[in-house]
């Protein structure tokens, strides 16, 4: 879902920023910055609503409550930060694309590598953000929720910060 949502939002950035209203917008008093938070909170909504309706219907609803919720919030955290990376390293619609398909690949392949690897090996996997939101599911058995989600989260906010100052440059810098 933070893929999905980041990467549809991330797409409509690109095209912004390739038709020059992103630098547009860093010349008015909004500026980029708010320009860029309002593109990031727009995937974490989209993202946060996608997951209320996906994991009732998904059958994932049946885990206990605590991990659920936590890798949920954890995922939808991640939607920013997918977002503010490609609006840092894709300056239009085609590299944005090309960006988004292979940070696709990484959303799926981790967790399923996690999953394959079992939750001892698991753990070398553990600085990639998309296992922070499956490593806090009971099936993954990598640890405790109450562990894995203020980490996770902690550490997702630090990510999303350190984006947002490289975006917010790379935008003010168009190449």
């Amino acid at each position: 879902m933070p893929m999905m949502m980041g990467g549809l939002v991330s797409l409509r950035t690109a095209e912004d920023r390739e038709e020059g209203a992103v630098t547009l917008l860093g010349t008015s008093p909004l500026g980029t910055g708010t320009y860029l938070a309002y593109r990031a909170g727009t995937a974490a909504a989209l993202t946060g609503i996608g997951l209320t309706i996906a994991v009732p219907l998904s059958g994932l609803a049946d885990e206990p409550l605590l991990p659920l919720a936590g890798a949920a919030l954890l995922a939808t955290a991640l939607a920013p930060a997918f977002v503010l990376f490609l609006a840092g390293a894709a300056a239009d619609r085609v590299r944005a694309l090309a960006l988004a398909k292979i940070a696709a690949a990484l959303f799926t392949l981790i967790p399923a590598a996690a999953w394959a690897l079992g939750p001892h090996l698991a753990w070398a996997l553990t600085p990639l953000p998309p296992l922070w939101p499956v490593a806090a599911l009971p099936a993954y058995g990598m640890a405790p929720a109450g562990i894995v989600v203020p980490v996770g989260f902690t550490a997702t906010t630090a990510l999303t910060a350190v984006l947002w100052r490289w975006a917010r440059h790379a935008t003010r810098n168009p190449s």
